[in-house]
């Protein structure tokens, strides 16, 4: 008897991920990581400024940034 296949769970679409990080490399490995786990990485930045224009723009389902990013206020790096 062949399997029932539920047209709910086929519909379901990857959560959306925004990455933001200063450093390429890092953003490189999260983005792979999350691909690999079945997540869709739709957009990156490298600074708080474009990370907002990224969200607003895309609305992503979930944001992963770097809470000591440069130039914010969780940064003791940030100038100032």
């Amino acid at each position: 008897m062949p399997a029932e296949r539920n047209p709910a769970h086929e519909r379901r679409r990857a959560f959306t991920v925004v990455l933001v990080d200063d450093e390429p490399l890092i953003r490189g490995a999260i983005g792979q990581a999350l691909a690999a786990g079945g997540l869709e990485l739709v957009g990156e930045a490298a600074n708080a400024t474009d990370a907002v224009d990224v969200v607003v723009d895309l609305r992503p389902d979930v944001v992963l940034i770097d809470l000591r990013l440069p130039g914010t206020a969780g940064s003791k790096r940030s100038s100032g």
